[in-house]
């Protein structure tokens, strides 16, 4: 018989970019939120910045900051794989869509993602089975 496992999703940084939050106090509070998981061997996946993201309107403007590129490589540095952390990039989930298509579709605004954006992009975060080297407590 298996255990019951928690695994944490965490997609918090965000607004913390689109305000320019990426300073010394934030990354106090990350470091002992990322610590407070470990010390009860929660596994946890964190939510990357869409740095890159050239759709809709609103990622692009938060992933062109500097701050969101900090949060980033904070985030790399601080999340490993080795130590129960996923990073999740939300660029990965648009991989499944196919050339051409409409992207307004997988969006309600320029930020938030409909539902059928979220079956994409759980599809591909499935499909990818990283989360698999993540290990539950026992």
């Amino acid at each position: 018989a298996s255990l019951p496992s928690i695994v944490m999703g965490i997609d918090l940084f965000f607004w913390d970019a689109a305000r320019g939050n990426c300073g010394a106090p934030f990354q106090q509070t990350v470091k002992d939120f990322i610590a407070r998981y470990r010390s009860v061997k929660v596994p946890l996946i964190l939510g990357l910045l869409p740095v890159g993201a050239s759709f809709p309107l609103g990622h692009a403007r938060v992933g062109m900051s500097s701050c969101a590129r900090s949060i980033n490589a904070f985030l790399r540095r601080q999340c490993r794989l080795e130590s129960n952390c996923l990073l999740f990039d939300p660029l990965d989930c648009w991989a499944g869509v196919k050339e051409g298509e409409d992207f307004r579709r997988y969006f309600i605004d320029e930020i938030h993602t409909s539902v059928a954006g979220n079956r994409l992009c759980a599809r591909e975060f499935v499909k990818n089975r990283t989360f698999t080297s993540l290990r539950c407590a026992e």
